[in-house]
């Protein structure tokens, strides 16, 4: 997974654009396994607000997921710091984006 360099792998991290966002934007980042990959939001609190991809298997490559600005139940998520998680078999990497309303 992108980020992790374990073993000092020079894969770019994952980046979210823009960032500040203010309707929506991308995530994307790079796996070098085939595997399955699950990908979670998570507001301030810690509480899970999206789970935006739950894929198995996932191919080899650069990932993109579209974040549109909407959480569990098609809500809106508010202005906040947001979190976010990318399970895969190479481990675990998470980051932080912006919604500015």
């Amino acid at each position: 997974m992108a980020g992790l360099q374990p073993n000092g792998d020079t894969e770019p991290a994952p980046s979210v654009t823009p960032n500040p966002m203010r309707t929506g934007g991308h995530l994307a980042f790079t796996t070098s396994r085939v595997g399955s990959i699950i990908l979670r939001v998570f507001d301030a609190h810690g509480r899970v607000v999206g789970r935006l991809l739950d894929q198995s298997p996932t191919p080899v490559g650069i990932h993109v997921v579209a974040l549109e600005g909407r959480g569990v139940s098609d809500v809106p998520m508010r202005s906040c710091v947001y979190f976010y998680e990318i399970r895969s078999g190479e481990g675990i990497n998470t980051g932080r984006f912006v919604i500015m309303r």
